[in-house]
């Protein structure tokens, strides 16, 4: 984790700096450890907040998109929660890929698919 960040740093020190096109490019290749990095956090991070659960909020998600027929890489999270409606135990997992909204309610317990939506921005 401290070479991540360290990576982090050196890429936004360089991009500061630089001036020329190469700024342009260690700036997005920043940008892309930033995302990459907040990613990983966010996923140790929701993990440990769900002890009641039968499974992770990463497997949770992880079902979610075997389900929808994406990888990981394809999408962007806009939602994942852990939630408790009516007593039943659950994950909230939102997600869009290529303007389509994709929403799935998983069950905390045993990983099985409560409900589940797509939704086209028109």
């Amino acid at each position: 984790m401290k070479k991540l960040i360290s990576a982090i740093l050196s890429a936004a020190f360089l991009s500061t700096f630089a001036g020329c096109s190469l700024a342009n490019d260690v700036e997005d290749m920043g940008d892309s450890l930033m995302d990459s990095a907040s990613s990983m956090v966010s996923d140790i991070m929701s993990d440990t907040h769900t002890e009641n659960a039968k499974i992770t909020e990463l497997e949770a998600k992880e079902i979610a998109l075997k389900d929808a027929g994406f990888k990981k890489s394809e999408v962007n999270f806009v939602k994942s929660e852990y939630d408790i409606d009516d007593g039943i135990k659950k994950f909230e997992i939102e997600f869009t890929v290529k303007g389509v909204e994709y929403e799935y309610d998983i069950n905390a317990e045993n990983g099985e698919i409560i409900s589940k939506s797509k939704d086209t921005a028109d």
